[in-house]
């Protein structure tokens, strides 16, 4: 059984998940959960963008398909929801796995999904389902991609480390393992003090650090204090000395710091951008 805080397992779902199989190259591109394909959402529908290989959509949707309902009826008025539904219905034992689609025209196709049966009374804890989601997200966050000096496992892609917490945070021993051979070879993890600091004076632009650097800095802690690794103590006190002389004068970010040259050159000043957090 998949070893989870009383609680968190849903929010460690989509922590891993965020490490999608197939990243959208337009913000109003989404994942559309194990069918394997990837779509714009409208009020009234999905069109298609991508299709994964060896998914079970491959060879039965293409793209720029446009998907218009589920199961019998079309969509009404939530299609992420109504479309998660239909998922989450699809993958009980009743179902078998089958999730038909309703395409523009009233084309109607069936995709085989994995049957993972249905949540428990008490999901996310004691939950057959849940566990078998987040093993799934998990093996597919420990496979590698790409060759040579290329390669790496899929929780390295993205800037914001959240893949690495989410393995951690299983508290399996195998995958911890991973991380522990693969986390501190990241260059995020081995950042340069100066550089950190240039970009909070305001002396080099490295856009919405905010977010990346709050993550990349949880993630390490959390990984110190899993592993009792001391090597990525810098990391931790340059993305922590950085983040803190990175405040406004409320205590608070944006997306970017606070930077100095845009308060005349002194720290805690207003913070530029928008997303105040």
């Amino acid at each position: 059984m998949i070893k989870v805080l009383r609680g968190a397992a849903v929010s460690l779902v989509v922590v891993l998940l965020t490490g999608s199989v197939m990243a959208g190259s337009r913000d109003s591109e989404k994942q559309l959960g194990p069918t394997g394909l990837l779509g714009e959402v409208g009020k009234n529908g999905i069109t298609i963008t991508n299709v994964e290989k060896g998914s079970p959509a491959e060879g039965k949707i293409a793209i720029g398909d446009s998907i218009v309902g589920v199961g019998k009826a079309k969509f009404k008025n939530d299609v992420r929801r109504q479309f998660a539904d239909a998922i989450d219905e699809a993958e009980t034992a009743k179902a078998g796995g089958k999730l038909t689609l309703i395409l523009q025209g009233d084309k109607k196709v069936e995709l085989q999904l994995k049957v993972l049966g249905s949540y428990s009374a008490t999901a996310p804890d004691n939950c057959p389902k849940s566990d078998a989601i987040i093993r799934q997200a998990a093996e597919y966050l420990t496979q590698s991609t790409g060759k040579g000096k290329t390669q790496q496992i899929n929780a390295a892609k993205g800037g914001l480390a959240n893949g690495w917490l989410g393995l951690m945070a299983t508290g399996e021993q195998k995958y911890i393992d991973i991380v522990k051979a693969e986390l501190p070879k990241q260059e995020w993890a081995n950042p340069k003090r100066e550089d950190l600091l240039a970009v909070v004076r305001g002396d080099k632009d490295a856009g919405y650090v905010g977010w990346y650097w709050g993550y990349r800095l949880i993630t390490l802690a959390e990984y110190h204090l899993l592993t009792g690794d001391k090597a990525v103590l810098p990391a931790i006190e340059a993305y922590a000395e950085a983040l803190a002389l990175g405040q406004d004068a409320a205590g608070l970010w944006s997306h970017r710091m606070a930077i100095w040259s845009k308060n005349n050159g002194q720290p805690h000043g207003r913070c530029i951008g928008y997303g105040q957090m």
